[in-house]
């Protein structure tokens, strides 16, 4: 199964029907629509999927998309862009756009530090998890620490050989 889906765009779609790879992992288009539970906008895509992937994780496929694109999709529901609601500081989805980000404190600050846990617990490194929750180096680091995380040595797991 790909790990990465992506939209089918009409010369891809000719070149998978053309394609003598018709085994269970082959690449197929499918057109996924998403409902937005505010206003009843319905987007339909075709999404590339395989034949091993359930229904949901094809419905997950295109909600990826559509968050690049500014939707919200999460397990309470889909919102369009006009639809969702404007992110404060301290909610996970809220990004900072001025010269310092404000303080987290209280119920905020924990809420963001286990974002910030979950993830570098995936795998992100201290910088990737940094710019996503919009933090300083630092400040993240601390996060983790805070969120009772074991930081990772330098330079991740790289396997050392016998010289």
């Amino acid at each position: 199964m790909p790990d990465q889906t992506h939209t089918a765009d009409p010369d891809a779609v000719l070149a998978m029907l053309r394609s003598d790879d018709t085994g269970p992992d082959a690449p197929y288009p499918s057109r996924i629509g998403v409902y937005c539970d505010g206003c009843g906008t319905t987007v339909e895509r075709d999404i590339v999927v395989s034949d091993r992937m359930s229904k949901a994780e094809r419905f997950e496929a295109a909600r990826v998309h559509l968050r690049r694109e500014g939707w919200s999709c999460t397990s309470s529901g889909d919102l369009c862009p006009d639809c969702k609601p404007t992110p404060k500081p301290g909610d996970p989805d809220y990004v900072h756009r001025g010269a310092y980000a404000p303080h987290l404190k209280g119920d905020a600050r924990t809420t963001v530090a286990r974002r910030a846990a979950d993830l570098y617990e995936q795998g992100s490194t201290i910088k990737g998890v940094a710019q996503e929750i919009s933090r300083s180096y630092g400040n993240t680091r601390t996060l983790l620490l805070e969120a009772g995380v074991t930081l990772r040595a330098r330079g991740g797991r790289i396997p050392r050989t016998g010289r």
